[in-house]
């Protein structure tokens, strides 16, 4: 490797690492991965109630929403499941305004905007699904 371009990787390298948004957008993004890893429902059910406080405009917020709204399905929790899968597809809303707004053209990002917010709609009507079965049991234990 030349001197060249060590001295360039060297000066984009420091850009990228001197640009804050960048920075907090690794944050965020190291956050909602530890999320995904995360085995234990209690303790994933912590890490994104965390995340949530602290990164409230992500673009990872609507997945994370999913995420306890199946663990919360999971520990029969159902109106807190709807709940949060109602966040979901309202965050999902919120980065599609704010994709027209800015007039954001990247059709990777669109596309993936597109997948969320198909992830979110069903995972709504699952856990609406869900409570409405948890209803029908409980009437029919009367």
């Amino acid at each position: 490797m030349s001197h060249s371009t060590i001295c360039v990787l060297l000066f984009v390298g420091f850009g990228l690492v001197a640009q804050p948004h960048a920075s907090a957008q690794t944050t965020d993004t190291d956050a909602y991965a530890k999320i995904r890893l995360e085995k234990k429902a209690e303790t994933k059910r912590q890490l994104i109630l965390a995340f949530e406080k602290n990164f409230p405009k992500s673009d990872h917020l609507a997945e994370a929403c999913i995420e306890m709204s199946r663990i919360l399905v999971s520990q029969s929790n159902f109106q807190s499941a709807v709940d949060y899968a109602q966040k979901a597809v309202g965050a999902v809303a919120k980065m599609k305004s704010g994709a027209e707004n800015s007039g954001t053209t990247d059709a990777g990002w669109q596309l993936w905007l597109s997948t969320v917010e198909t992830s979110a709609r069903d995972n709504l009507n699952w856990t609406k699904q869900m409570m409405a079965w948890q209803v029908q049991q409980l009437r029919q234990r009367r």
